[in-house]
C-alpha cells in the first residue's frame, strides 16, 4: 500500500521532531521519533557526575509492534560512535509504581557500549532523571542509558516525547507480549531484570543471585526457646524493629487507604540501609512472638534502589506435650523502589518478593526413652509433585545426636498432608529396627518454590517421651533467589 505523501511534525526540546508515517487508510503502520541533537549527561562508573561530555546526533527511533530500532551517532569525548540498536519492548502493567506508565526495552547491537536501559516513562518521576534534566519531571520522557565498555562512564540521553509517542510505545509493547504469550509472572520478572541497570554493566556493583539462610535452636515443652546457631551467605545482618517493619509492609499493601502504594521512609523506625545500598540483608527474629525473618536483595542504580524482600513467619512450638511443629511461611513478598532524592519507598510489584527455594526443616535430637512415633508434612508451595522428601534419623538407641542434619540416615517419599506412623514404644522400635530408634525427622522441599504470600511448609512430629520436660532441637534453612 502506498503511503500518503505528507508528514505530521511536532517540534520539541533540543531541535527534536517527531515524525509519524501514516498509511492512506489512516492506520499508523510505523512510528518514528527523529531528534537532530540531544545533549547527554555523563556519569562515572559509580553514577557520580563525570567531566566528560556527550551528545546524540541525527537520532531516529522507530517502533513497530513492540520491536524498536535506534539509529544515529553518539558523540563521546570528541569521538563519534555510530549506533544501530534493536530489541523488544515490555510494558509495566501491574498495580504499583509506574503502572501503565512505563515501557522498558531489551536492546543490543553496540560494540563500544553496554546498553544499560532503554526507558519510556509517562509523567516522569524524578527517580530516573539526572539533576540536569529535572525540568522534565511530570513530562513524558524517553531515556537511553549506555556504558562505555573501556571507561565505565555512563551516558544519559533523555528527551521529552508526546502523549501519542508514549501510547504508541505502550501499545506496541502490549502487542509484543501478547504474541510472545508471556505469563504475568514472566513479564514481571522481565521488567525487574530490565529495571536493574547493573545487570548489563561491567563496572557497577551487582549482587549474587542467591543467599542461603540457616537458623537452629532448642525448644522445650515448658515453653523455653533458645537459638544456638545462625548462618547466612552473601548477607549482611541489619537489625530492623520487627513491629515497624511489619507496619511498613502492611501500609504498603493497604491499597484502600494507600492507592499509590508509597510511603515516606522517614515516617518509620526503619534504617535507610535496608532499602539503600547494593547487597543482601537479613535478620531472624527469635526473641518473643511472632517469630520471623526477613531476607532482602538490593541493587543501587544511580538515584534509586530496587529491593526484593520477603518477610517469613516462623513457628517452632509444642502444640501439645506430645507434638512439635516447625513451620516457615511467607507473610509478605514485595519488590520495592527507594527514591534517593525524595526518600519515598514505593511498591514496584506487590506479592513478588524473592524466590525461596531449597527449604529444609528438621527437628529432634531426642535422647533416652524419647522417640518419634509419627511424622507429617504439609505445604502450600509451587511445584509439580504431591510428594515431599521425608528424611529421618534412625540411629542406635545409645547414640547421641550432635547435629540434626548429620543424624539423618534415610528418606522415603511422603504424600503432602499425610503422616507416617512408627512403632509407638521404645522397646517395639528397638525390636523392629535392630536396636535403633527414631530420634530426628526432616522435610526437604527442594522440588518446590515459595513464591507467594501465604505459601508455607511445615513438619509435625509426635513423640513417645519419658521425661516431663522434653527438649527438641530444631533447624531450618533455605536459599533466597533474586528474580
Amino acid at each position: 500500500m502506498k503511503k500518503a505523501g505528507f508528514l505530521f511534525v511536532v517540534s520539541i526540546l533540543f531541535l527534536s521532531v517527531f515524525v509519524f508515517e501514516v498509511e492512506a487508510s489512516g492506520e499508523i503502520s510505523k512510528k518514528q521519533i527523529v531528534a537532530d541533537h540531544i545533549e547527554g549527561i555523563v556519569k562515572g562508573s559509580d553514577y557520580e557526575p563525570a567531566k566528560s561530555s556527550a551528545y546524540a546526533e541525527n537520532f531516529k527511533i522507530s517502533q513497530e509492534n513492540g520491536n524498536v530500532t535506534i539509529q544515529g551517532d553518539l558523540w563521546y569525548k570528541n569521538s563519534k560512535y555510530p549506533l544501530n540498536l534493536n530489541g523488544n519492548l515490555y510494558p509495566k502493567i501491574s498495580e504499583g509504581a509506574y503502572s501503565k506508565k512505563l515501557v522498558l526495552g531489551e536492546l543490543s547491537g553496540s560494540k563500544e557500549f553496554n546498553i544499560l536501559q532503554f526507558r519510556v516513562e509517562k509523567e516522569s518521576r524524578q527517580t530516573a532523571l539526572t539533576n540536569q534534566n529535572n525540568n522534565l519531571i511530570g513530562k513524558n520522557v524517553l531515556s537511553l542509558i549506555v556504558e562505555h565498555k573501556e571507561t565505565g562512564e555512563k551516558i544519559y540521553i533523555q528527551n521529552e516525547i508526546s502523549d501519542q509517542n508514549f501510547q504508541d510505545f505502550f501499545d506496541g509493547a502490549l502487542k509484543l507480549i501478547s504474541e510472545k504469550d508471556l505469563s504475568e509472572n514472566q513479564l514481571k520478572e522481565k521488567i525487574i531484570q530490565l529495571y536493574n541497570m547493573n545487570n548489563k554493566s561491567d563496572y557497577s556493583q551487582n549482587i549474587s543471585q542467591e543467599s542461603t539462610q540457616q537458623l537452629s535452636g532448642v525448644a522445650s515443652s515448658s515453653g523455653d526457646l533458645s537459638v544456638s546457631e545462625k548462618s547466612s551467605t552473601q548477607s549482611s545482618t541489619i537489625y530492623v524493629n520487627q513491629k515497624e517493619l511489619i507496619r511498613l509492609l502492611d501500609d504498603l499493601k493497604d491499597y484502600s487507604s494507600n492507592p499509590d502504594r508509597s510511603v515516606k521512609l522517614s515516617d518509620y523506625d526503619v534504617p535507610e540501609s535496608l532499602f539503600k545500598g547494593t547487597g543482601w540483608k537479613s535478620y531472624h527474629y527469635t526473641n518473643g512472638e511472632p517469630r520471623g525473618a526477613y531476607t532482602a536483595g538490593s541493587v543501587d542504580s544511580g538515584s534509586y534502589t530496587l529491593t526484593q524482600i520477603s518477610y517469613l513467619n516462623v513457628i517452632s512450638r509444642f502444640n501439645s506435650t506430645t507434638e512439635f511443629v516447625l513451620q516457615v511461611g511467607q507473610n509478605d513478598g514485595m519488590t520495592l523502589e527507594y527514591d534517593h532524592y525524595s526518600g519515598i519507598l514505593s511498591v514496584f510489584y506487590y506479592g513478588l518478593g524473592l524466590k525461596i527455594e531449597d527449604l529444609e526443616l528438621a527437628h529432634g535430637g531426642l535422647e533416652g526413652n524419647d522417640i518419634y512415633i509419627s511424622q507429617e508434612i504439609n505445604a502450600d508451595l509451587d511445584g509439580n509433585s504431591n510428594y515431599v522428601k521425608a528424611f529421618f534419623g534412625l540411629i542406635p538407641y545409645a547414640d547421641k545426636v550432635y547435629n540434626l542434619w548429620e543424624s539423618l540416615t534415610g528418606q522415603d517419599p511422603l504424600p503432602l498432608g499425610q503422616s507416617r506412623e512408627y512403632e509407638n514404644t521404645v522397646e517395639r522400635q528397638k525390636l523392629a529396627y535392630d536396636g535403633k530408634v527414631y530420634r530426628t525427622i526432616s522435610a526437604n522441599f527442594d522440588d518446590f518454590t515459595m513464591n507467594s504470600d501465604g505459601h508455607f511448609g511445615n513438619l509435625i512430629g509426635k513423640f513417645y517421651y519419658d521425661d516431663y520436660n522434653l527438649s527438641v532441637s530444631w533447624s531450618y534453612k533455605y536459599t533466597a533467589y533474586t528474580r
